[in-house]
């Protein structure tokens, strides 16, 4: 997550998968739904998780490796009860 202009952004670092947001909280919602979304998603039309979904640009992987740290978990319930883990870190 970082801040950028008069709002927060986060990027999925493994994939192509981001969201925006006027606060970190928010942000984190948002973030969490976007990636449930794309979960069942792709499940749905290929039968594998985030199958179809583009890779995250490298800049991502770099950011997150300055500042891994820092992190903080959520999981994602999806259905049938299985729970996707994302890890969040505030990053400059």
């Amino acid at each position: 997550m970082f801040e950028e202009a008069d709002a927060w952004v986060a990027q999925c670092v493994e994939y192509d998968i981001g969201a925006q947001a006027p606060d970190r909280e928010t942000l984190v919602q948002r973030m969490a739904a976007v990636i449930g979304l794309e979960a069942e998603t792709s499940l749905g039309l290929t039968g594998k998780l985030f199958d179809g979904v583009p890779e995250a640009p490298r800049k991502f992987a770099q950011i997150w490796e300055d500042c891994a740290a820092a992190a903080e978990s959520k999981e994602i319930a999806r259905e049938g009860g299985e729970k996707i883990g994302i890890d969040f870190a505030l990053c400059a």
